[in-house]
């Protein structure tokens, strides 16, 4: 399962992704990332040169998950005592209430059709994956998992994926990648320091962060074939990423490449420089090939990507 496999896996993602690059004659999309930071709403290139102001900031300033349609937010609120997942109308405004337990709910996402969310609580006890619809009704629990599972994210082709806790949550916790296919558990990573992963747009790959001896990973696997294709941060993107781990992990709409954070995650003193990864954003495509620019701007967060005229 822990292979390097490039070549087939890179050549069945092209012949997917070549639909929707176009053909060869028009020139390749200006793709531009969302970033959201304490100085406002912000797209960037993915070279950093060229930022825009965003005047009508709706998505990035949010500060939930937006419906596949638009319409709606989903977010987590703890101001009654434990955290709630409600919902608000961008156009009216209105809130609604989706759960209301005395157990913590979180991590909500949607489905690609927008008719199911799918959220971790801990309301049996441990923390499990559940599945609802839209409107809060019909909460099915999803997982059983001895120790817990959580963090839930569907893809765009309908498979549910989440962590399956192996030890107990901190910041060595070991956990399985799951996904559901067909109603039955097929695991993808098996016990490993996972720091956040994601679906790729056509519903093929997950990009899944790794903190692994001796430095960080970022894993592409293909959920159907099982294939690995592992970049080593320190190896393959750039020596000075000793001790670092993969966040805020967007892909581009293409499917052949990623945006993400790559902080360092060893111990620091109070105070302390910072070092490189802490104020850079990284773009790595499917083989390796990674570049990336700064952008010193406190409390940032890579929220997408969008295609901008340049």
């Amino acid at each position: 399962m822990g292979k390097k496999v490039r070549g087939a896996l890179l050549a069945a993602v092209w012949c997917v992704c070549r639909a929707v690059c176009s053909c060869s004659h028009t020139q390749e999309p200006a793709w531009y990332l969302e970033i959201a930071s304490s100085s406002g709403a912000i797209l960037v290139s993915e070279d950093g040169a060229d930022r825009r102001t965003v005047d009508d900031p709706v998505r990035l300033n949010i500060g939930g998950i937006v419906s596949p349609d638009g319409r709606f937010v989903l977010y987590v609120d703890a101001a009654e005592g434990d955290a709630e997942i409600f919902r608000r109308d961008l156009t009216t405004q209105v809130v609604v209430k989706l759960t209301d337990n005395t157990a913590p709910d979180n991590n909500p996402v949607w489905s690609s059709d927008g008719r199911q969310i799918a959220f971790s609580s801990r309301r049996s006890g441990r923390w499990q994956v559940y599945v609802m619809d839209h409107d809060g009704s019909n909460v099915t629990q999803i997982t059983e998992a001895t120790v817990g599972a959580w963090k839930p994210q569907f893809s765009a082709t309908g498979q549910l994926a989440y962590l399956r806790m192996i030890t107990e949550p901190g910041k060595e916790q070991l956990v399985d990648v799951v996904i559901l296919v067909t109603g039955k558990e097929r695991t993808l990573l098996a016990k490993r320091r996972i720091t956040d992963f994601a679906w790729s747009p056509n519903g093929r790959l997950l990009a899944i962060g790794e903190l692994a001896d001796g430095g960080g990973r970022i894993n592409f696997v293909d959920w159907a074939t099982g294939e690995v294709n592992e970049i080593d941060l320190k190896s393959e993107v750039d020596e000075r990423l000793y001790w670092h781990g993969a966040f805020q992990i967007h892909w581009r709409p293409d499917s052949r490449a990623i945006a993400c954070r790559l902080p360092f995650t060893g111990s620091r003193t109070v105070g302390a420089a910072k070092i490189f990864g802490d104020e850079e954003i990284f773009v790595i495509t499917l083989d390796g090939r990674a570049s990336w620019f700064e952008f010193e701007e406190g409390d940032l967060q890579v929220v997408g990507w969008k295609k901008a005229s340049r």
